[in-house]
């Protein structure tokens, strides 16, 4: 019988530090994040009449440098598996994310937000999650309709409109 070697159990699953790429990648979304919150102060954050244009690029930037700093900090303690790229079906859902969501941006010149983000959201939805038809339209066509009010009636952001006015 054998005890265990000197760097541990051998039967551990093997891991190692994260490289520098990850800590890089965390520090370009700060940096990223601080330089977007810089910009929207200069565009203007409030006027008498509500939000100005840069509000919500501020809260944009703030998310990216928080992430940033979020991932930065973990990645000094974290240890990441050998694989860290999704592979086969989820590569492929990955990459379908990424296409419908360049699709959705290009139809939004053609159709304007209502009407793109009604026709993308359920098959945005459908590639990330696998329920019914029923559940992709309601939960998807109730997103772009809450995202609207939101944003368009709510807040008052001008959002692409389509050749109908909406």
């Amino acid at each position: 019988m054998h005890g265990p070697t000197a760097g541990g159990d051998a039967s551990a699953t093997p891991t190692r530090r994260p490289d520098r790429f990850d800590q890089a990648v965390s520090a370009l979304w700060l940096i990223a994040g601080l330089g977007v919150c810089a910009y929207a102060v200069q565009l203007g954050l409030y006027t008498p009449s509500g939000p100005d244009s840069g509000f919500f690029v501020l809260i944009a930037g703030a998310v990216m440098a928080l992430a940033g700093a979020v991932l930065l900090a973990g990645s000094a303690r974290a240890v990441a598996p050998p694989d860290r790229w999704p592979r086969g079906a989820g590569a492929r859902r990955v990459l379908l994310v990424l296409a419908g969501t360049a699709v959705l941006i290009l139809l939004m010149r053609w159709l304007g937000f209502v009407l793109a983000a009604l026709l993308m959201m359920p098959l945005l939805l459908r590639v990330i999650e696998r329920r019914s038809i029923v559940f992709m339209l309601a939960v998807g066509w109730g997103a772009a309709i809450a995202t609207f009010l939101l944003f368009g009636k709510l807040l008052g952001t001008t959002l692409p409109r389509g050749p109908w006015g909406f």
